[in-house]
């Protein structure tokens, strides 16, 4: 590990590596965010790293893994491509070679970042009509992240915090001027999660948006009356004197 951080310490743009005990310490790190990249062994004390893999899939599939085993078959290869994971290296380490591909892996994440100065609806009907396989990070002007997975311009799926599917295409909707950062697909295919097509999402979503826009202006309106009523009220607890002259 001591080998590695030094070799990673070498490598232009100034990276840091975090090192932990098992499976659970890393999903806590990775929750924490910051994570560029996860390297870890395939077997660990606990979770495994298959498992841990399978987690960052479902939960951060954004994050690039790298496993590292003594025992590397081409069947484990092979479940480790269809898991996504962005290398697979035997042990004894190559600490050279490690070091490169951490450094590659994380370029592919960085490379990825575009910046799109459209709603997300635009976008989406732009996925749809080239019909684009593709998963892509949803970035708005605060923030604020989500997660969208179209199959040949089919959306399969999306994540916005605790919504998932069609709750978080239609608040998404609502987004403009995003940041979208590709992603490669999984290697395993999404389940279906989004049944409507694009467009009567989009026909319900401008009809929640008029929703909101009209309860808003009835909020509004409702206020000089408030106000007017609040006045009155107080006009009619204030006391009266009548002055009396002698």
């Amino acid at each position: 590990v001591g080998l590695f951080k030094r070799n990673l310490a070498k490598q232009p743009g100034h990276l840091s590596s975090l090192t932990v005990g098992n499976a659970e310490e890393a999903m806590e790190a990775i929750k924490g965010g910051q994570i560029g990249i996860v390297v870890t062994e395939l077997r660990l004390p606990g979770m495994g790293g298959a498992e841990l893999v399978d987690w960052i899939n479902e939960n951060h599939p954004t994050i690039p893994c790298i496993i590292l085993s003594a025992f590397v078959t081409p069947s484990i290869e092979e479940r480790m491509r269809d898991k996504g994971v962005f290398k697979v290296l035997k042990k004894p380490l190559d600490h050279e070679k490690l070091s490169q591909a951490v450094i590659s892996g994380l370029n592919q994440v960085v490379q990825s970042k575009t910046q799109v100065g459209i709603s997300v609806s635009s976008f989406l009907q732009l996925l749809t009509s080239e019909q684009r396989t593709c998963m892509v990070e949803v970035f708005n002007s605060e923030g604020k992240r989500a997660l969208v997975y179209v199959d040949k311009g089919d959306l399969m799926d999306a994540v916005y915090g605790t919504l998932k599917g069609e709750a978080a295409v239609l608040h998404l909707l609502g987004w403009d001027l995003v940041q979208i950062r590709f992603r490669r697909p999984p290697a395993k295919r999404v389940k279906k999660n989004i049944y409507q097509g694009l467009m009567p999402l989009l026909l319900e979503a401008a009809a929640m948006d008029e929703e909101t826009r009209a309860r808003e202006h009835q909020a509004q309106s409702k206020e000089p009356e408030k106000a007017k009523k609040s006045a009155a009220e107080s006009e009619a607890v204030k006391p009266r004197f009548k002055v009396i002259n002698r």
